[in-house]
């Protein structure tokens, strides 16, 4: 099930600039529709693009769930962001705190030594805030081009597609931020508590206190008249 545009715009501004997050927001429609359970890069589909060392590579790092998906249909390319955890494994693991072994069998990158051990990070990654964490880290190293949909067709890559829609929600979501206090009922779905609703309980506090301060004193001076 897909989240909201504005949804995503907020968390994606929560790791990336203003100026950054159109273009990250586009990548995200782009690559899932921005559905977090979406799962791409499969055996059966790499090997049909023909890239049969990654499609090698999938069968290790993918999930397969009884009664959905196979060792040959699950993906290794996961959520909002499509993060793929064969090739940025050990990113995800530093992110996540979720650490296992992994061996090297002579492919493109090394392989789980225990089979589903996979499944922990990529239900990790179904988080839509895990995965654009994920995605603002592999961005620090390699940027837009990181995304085939920032480069490819060339020319006319296909995020300029979702541009404008993300851009226009970006400005929404700055000019006025989702409600924090009634979280949107997502699956998998870990809403972020702006720090600005922390400041603004904080002054409403504050103004509470010097209002009392201030009526106190004004009782204790008519208490002090009337004495006289």
């Amino acid at each position: 099930m897909a989240i909201t545009i504005d949804d995503v715009s907020y968390l994606t501004l929560q790791y990336f600039t203003a100026v950054q997050a159109p273009i990250m927001v586009a990548i995200a429609c782009a690559e899932s529709s921005l559905n977090p359970n979406a799962e791409g890069d499969s055996p059966q589909k790499l090997r049909a693009s023909g890239y049969n060392s990654s499609a090698n590579l999938a069968k290790y790092w993918n999930c397969p769930v009884i009664g959905q998906t196979t060792a040959d249909t699950a993906g290794m390319s996961i959520g909002l962001y499509q993060i793929n955890i064969g090739a940025n494994h050990q990113t995800v693991m530093d992110l996540s705190g979720i650490h296992f072994a992994t061996k090297d069998i002579g492919l493109i990158s090394p392989v789980p030594v225990n089979a589903g051990d996979s499944c922990k990070l990529i239900q990790w990654l179904k988080v839509p805030e895990n995965n654009v964490q994920a995605a603002k880290a592999i961005f620090d190293r390699q940027g837009y081009g990181a995304w085939s949909v920032y480069k490819y067709p060339e020319g006319n890559p296909v995020y300029l597609k979702y541009l404008t829609d993300a851009t226009n929600s970006v400005n929404r979501v700055l000019a006025k931020p989702p409600d924090t206090d009634t979280p949107p009922d997502k699956p998998n779905y870990v809403y972020i508590t702006q720090p600005a609703s922390l400041f603004a309980i904080l002054g409403i506090t504050l103004t509470v206190a010097l209002t009392t301060m201030f009526l106190s004193e004004e009782n204790r001076k008519l208490s002090t008249k009337r004495r006289r």
